[in-house]
Order: C-alpha cells, then sequence, then structure tokens
C-alpha cells in the first residue's frame, strides 16, 4: 500500500527530533506493510484547526499522492474528531482514493494485523471502537439522543 506521511513542525523542535518521528512513521507504515512514496513536514508553531497540516499542504499532498497511486495518508500525531473529518472530506471532493489516518489509527491497524488469539482481536476491537467514537459523522438521526 503507497502511503504519504506528514507531520507538523513547530518552532523551536530540533532537527534531530523531527527526523525521528519521521524515520518512526515510516517503520510504522512499513510494519502494516505499506511503502512511503512521500514525506513531507509542514512548518508551522501550531497545527491548522481544520485539518492539521493546513489546507494548502493537503492539496499538495493530495496532488502527490494522486500523481504517485498512494492509497493512504499518515499524518504523523492524534487528530482531532473534526481534523480527521475535514481531511477525509478533501480527499472525498478531490475524488481521490486516499483515505487519512492519523498515528493511532495507523498503531490500531498494525495491532489488528498482527493479532491472533480471540481476546486480543476482541481488545483492539474495543479500543478501535473508543478511539472512533467521537468521529463518526453524518450518521444523522440514528446516532443522536432524540433518535435513540
Amino acid at each position: 500500500m503507497k502511503t504519504v506521511i506528514v507531520d507538523i513542525a513547530p518552532q523551536g523542535v530540533h532537527k534531530e527530533d523531527l527526523e525521528a518521528r519521521m524515520v518512526e512513521l515510516e517503520s510504522l507504515v512499513s510494519t502494516y506493510g505499506g511503502i512511503t512514496v512521500v514525506k513531507r513536514v509542514q512548518k508551522r508553531d501550531s497545527p491548522d484547526y481544520a485539518t492539521y497540516v493546513g489546507t494548502g499542504k493537503l492539496e499538495e499532498l493530495i496532488a502527490l499522492g494522486e500523481e504517485l497511486g498512494a492509497e493512504l495518508l499518515v499524518i504523523g500525531n492524534i487528530l482531532k474528531p473534526a481534523q480527521i473529518y475535514h481531511v477525509n472530506e478533501e480527499l472525498r471532493k478531490k475524488e481521490s482514493k486516499m483515505k487519512a489516518w492519523d498515528r493511532v489509527d495507523l498503531i490500531l491497524k498494525i495491532f489488528a494485523l498482527h493479532a491472533n488469539s480471540p481476546e486480543s482481536k476482541l481488545q483492539i476491537e474495543l479500543a478501535s471502537i473508543k478511539h472512533m467514537g467521537p468521529r463518526i459523522f453524518g450518521m444523522g438521526m440514528e446516532l443522536s439522543r432524540q433518535g435513540g
């Protein structure tokens, strides 16, 4: 699975620390069975409220990913539910075949891939549900308190 990885670099972060984070993220992708085709770092003091990396960088990554046939966009931090939603919406608007995951999504997928016992599979599924809970958007009345 071809993968695009990205993270942000606030001012004051040492270059070695940033490189170590990117190497770790790349090895997580490799553990999942993916190949990193694009690595990018966005220099900003704080994450973008909507997309974490900013809309300009996100559009650049989508274009690069599409050009290289990437299937996955991994952002190297824990994203807020709204951020991952906006990133996936941008991917959908651009009619991209890529999906966006944050670091936790990737780690949970790795654990699920390597789980053998039924107990471990259930624990991973529970952790995934807890992680995805606040990220459920667009489900309408089925998941609202009034609908329940």
